[in-house]
């Protein structure tokens, strides 16, 4: 039996996540694959506080690059955990884990409602990131706005964190409304539309006393290629996917519009020509 001082010592969840995003940024650094830390770890560095410590790392990964670093880190000894089937769309958080690590490591491509595409999405949010260094290595950080929309984006981890995130939505707000001067605020709501996710995070625009007007953002081509899978969208797989992936309060009858769109097939074919 190992004695008190023979056992392994224990690292906290801040330091394992930490180390765990500092040897991924090594791994990607040398493969020239760009990510963004994002996530409660990142608040403390725009002078933000985050309600509590999350057991999962979360980066945000250059879309044309997702699938090489996940065969790369699959490679090092990461494991894909299996996507949930409780959503009509396929999910879009490829969820890594491996021995040694008690958390899990989030990878996302896609942002669900972030209507301009993932690719431009990506640029977008790259231009305004930010860089810590944990454990040593610089690691690309999401900037201050961008970590603003995404603590209200309610969809981003599965069931459990939409009801975590809804639960802390008031202290978000609350926080936000004191950290973010009038001149961050419009930019804010800048960000939004130029990342066509208005929608997706309205109700925090609105709780900062921003007017949205003009019509809600359609998706791109691009962002529903993307999101389903498919070499060509049609005007129904748009209509479609404008249905599904605003935010709950926001969507237009379903399933009959989808249905009555004729792209219901081809939505319930998406996790098949992904894989997932």
């Amino acid at each position: 039996m190992l004695s008190d001082d023979s056992r392994p010592p224990r690292v906290s969840i801040s330091d394992g996540k930490n180390q765990v995003v500092s040897e991924v940024a090594d791994v990607a650094g040398a493969r020239g694959i760009r990510f963004m830390r994002g996530g409660g770890s990142v608040f403390a560095h725009h002078g933000l506080i985050s309600p509590k410590v999350a057991h999962f790392a979360a980066l945000i990964v250059d879309p044309s690059r997702l699938v090489e670093l996940c065969r790369t880190l699959r490679d090092s000894g990461w494991h894909a955990l299996p996507p949930t089937r409780a959503q009509v769309l396929p999910p879009t958080i490829t969820a890594l884990e491996r021995d040694g690590f008690d958390g899990i490591l989030n990878l996302y491509g896609i942002i669900p409602g972030f209507f301009v595409g993932a690719q431009e999405a990506f640029e977008i949010l790259w231009q305004l990131r930010d860089e810590t260094t944990p454990s040593g290595s610089r690691v690309p950080i999401l900037g201050k706005l961008p970590t603003v929309m995404f603590a209200a984006h309610n969809r981003l981890g599965g069931q459990w964190l939409s009801r975590q995130r809804e639960m802390h939505f008031n202290y978000f707000l609350a926080q936000f409304r004191g950290a973010l001067s009038t001149a961050e605020r419009a930019e804010l709501q800048s960000l939004a539309r130029s990342l066509g996710a208005e929608d997706e995070v309205r109700r925090m625009l609105i709780g900062l006393d921003l007017q949205l007007d003009g019509p809600a953002a359609i998706p791109s081509d691009g962002y529903v290629a993307a999101r389903l899978g498919l070499d060509h969208v049609t005007r129904a797989d748009v209509w479609a996917i404008s249905v599904l992936e605003r935010p709950r309060g926001r969507r237009a009858a379903f399933p009959g519009v989808v249905a009555a769109s004729g792209a219901l097939l081809r939505i319930l074919g998406a996790r098949r020509r992904l894989g997932v």
